[in-house]
């Protein structure tokens, strides 16, 4: 959501025209035009989903006292009974849904209880609501409850007021460009260093897990959205089957208190309070606050701030693999370190090495263009215009490794550099291969201008690869910051 007279994110405008390319399709007579099978999946296969995840920390005298054993306490119990298609438990950074009927299955979609056998509980329906102009977000989430043990468990992890909860909701597919089909995988719950991550909330101010949400919001093309509040309010009633309704209102920071830049004169000590709090930089007398994608830790020295941030662009399914980037912000430069490795039995590893963003075949990859896109449009969001200054890639093909490193700087042509992409190829003939890859990345994004080349890359060790790193501008929907 944009503060009134604000434009549109990048991401919405990218994603408007996506529908509109895919609800167009197969209108007019032209054989040209007709649906693909990827079209047509995303037109009738297309599912909402909702997440609501407890940040409630239990001791185990507190599980003993309710049968429930004392090896949850901490955040296991919040951890093992997530409510995303009845109970979902989070194991090895993915949650994993239950299955089977036999209540003494550790991992059983049913239990049995008073009334028999009864079924997992779930969320029935969940109704968000922005309030005084986007300032605050509210929710409502009714839950069904099938017996008396599966009341406990909710009433521990959500039915208090003041507890914490991270609620998650968005569709399971969705098109970047109106013709190709994605799927949304790993969210800001199975971030191993987020949410269900102890030292991440222990030195952590509540504003930055807002920019996190925004991350994945621009990750999925506006097709996620999360809160992170507090429970205000609660009820639940006892039926006649044995079953319980319960319902939770959550009251959270929204998205216009989010994106509030302070420009205000305000002394030292606060300055110093406000950049620890919120992770914002000072420009001579005055304070500007700004959220960029995460932040963890923060130093300053009289009047210039310099904020080091470790962060995840990975999903669920390649946070093993990709190093946490490292970003470090300065003087409005930011420097983003970053790598990932090919774990052995990847199904051709020469040409996983070389995915530095994601191949089509399996999804492997190292999210390098997204890391660096979030980055751009961060600095855009701040009234800068970006670009990708220099760029530095070591491959060691003997072990399978990438390491980089990205600086982004105000531009130094006017223009706003808000894209990153890549192509390449590994192997005999991966020269020819790579530059032919080139006329047709400038197609992937819809209106992209300005495509410049950022490196020219190629590496000797232990298999060649040619890789080619553009940036690229899209002056219709993000023009340049007009500077006096």
């Amino acid at each position: 959501m944009a503060i009134i007279g604000e434009e549109l994110q990048g991401f919405v405008i990218n994603q408007i025209n996506a529908r509109q390319r895919l609800h167009g399709s197969g209108a007019g007579n032209d054989i040209a035009n007709t649906r693909t099978d990827q079209q047509l999946n995303l037109l009738i296969s297309n599912t909402s989903w909702i997440k609501l995840a407890s940040g409630v920390s239990i001791s185990g005298s507190k599980l003993t006292e309710v049968g429930i054993p004392s090896s949850y306490e901490g955040m296991g119990l919040a951890k093992k009974y997530v409510l995303n298609a009845g109970f979902s438990q989070l194991e090895d950074g993915r949650l994993q849904q239950r299955e089977g009927f036999l209540p003494q299955q550790s991992n059983s979609s049913y239990t049995y209880g008073t009334y028999g056998y009864s079924p997992m509980p779930g969320i029935i329906s969940a109704d968000i609501k922005t309030l005084n102009r986007g300032s605050l977000k509210k929710a409502t989430v009714r839950i069904k409850i099938n017996n008396k043990e599966q009341f406990d468990i909710i009433d521990l992890l959500y039915l208090r007021l003041g507890f914490t909860v991270l609620l998650e909701w968005g569709n399971s597919i969705y098109t970047p460009d109106g013709v190709t089909r994605e799927t949304v995988r790993g969210t800001l719950v199975e971030d191993p260093y987020r949410f269900f991550n102890s030292a991440f909330g222990g030195k952590n101010s509540y504003l930055d897990i807002l920019p996190v949400i925004n991350f994945y919001k621009s990750k999925y093309a506006g097709n996620y959205d999360a809160l992170l509040g507090k429970v205000s309010n609660f009820s639940w009633s006892f039926n006649a089957d044995g079953s319980y309704d319960a319902e939770i209102t959550i009251i959270s920071l929204g998205d216009v208190i989010e994106s509030l830049k302070l420009n205000v004169s305000t002394d030292k000590n606060l300055n110093n309070f406000i950049i620890a709090s919120t992770g914002g930089t000072i420009a001579n007398s005055s304070i500007t606050t700004t959220l960029p994608t995460t932040t963890s830790t923060t130093s300053t020295t009289s009047t210039t701030a310099t904020t080091t941030l470790t962060t995840s662009t990975a999903t669920t399914s390649t946070s093993e693999y990709i190093t946490k980037p490292i970003i470090t912000y300065k003087n409005n430069i930011t420097t983003i370190k970053g790598g990932y490795f090919v774990p052995k039995g990847t199904s051709n590893m020469g040409d996983a090495l070389h995915s530095f963003q994601k191949r089509k075949s399996d999804g492997f990859g190292g999210q390098m263009s997204t890391t660096i896109n979030n980055q751009l449009l961060a600095m855009y969001r701040n009234k800068i215009n970006p670009q990708v200054t220099d760029l530095k890639v070591v491959v060691d093909g003997t072990k399978f490794t990438v390491e980089w490193e990205a600086t982004i700087a105000p531009s130094n042509d006017g223009k706003a550099y808000i894209g990153f992409s890549t192509v390449g190829s590994a192997g005999s003939g991966a020269d020819g291969r790579a530059v032919d890859q080139i006329e047709s990345m400038k197609k992937w994004v819809a209106n992209a201008e300005d495509y410049t080349l950022v490196l020219d890359f190629n590496s000797f060790n232990g298999i060649y690869i040619r890789q080619l790193f553009y940036q690229y501008t899209k002056p219709k929907y993000l023009p340049p910051i007009k500077t006096l």
